[in-house]
């Protein structure tokens, strides 16, 4: 179930690293734009409800029996320095991987 959540946004965080590659600012990096997809405001996955992009940060907010578990991803960095990520989760963040939510 954790991983489900988890790795929902592994396209987007590769999405995201072109973008600001490609665009040389994470500002730049929003869903629907610059080559990264849409947000999804009600996903059919079984434990994601929804994933959004905005200015380098992912959200990703759970369902189910992930019902008000949410986390998200910065970005940070630029094409020449490169990019590196820092994941911050909301309630519940006991439930993912040790060292995932820091």
């Amino acid at each position: 179930i954790r991983l489900s959540l988890v790795g929902s946004e592994m396209c987007k965080e590769t999405e995201v690293e072109l973008c600001i590659y490609n665009t040389g600012s994470v500002e730049n990096c929003t869903g629907g734009k610059n080559g990264i997809q849409a947000d999804v405001a009600d996903a059919t996955a079984k434990y994601v409800k929804s994933t959004a992009v905005k200015g380098g940060i992912i959200t990703v907010v759970g369902k189910g029996s992930l019902d008000k578990v949410s986390y998200t991803l910065t970005a940070a960095g630029s094409a020449t320095a490169g990019v590196t990520w820092t994941a911050s989760c909301g309630t519940n963040a006991d439930i993912f991987p040790a060292g995932f939510c820091s």
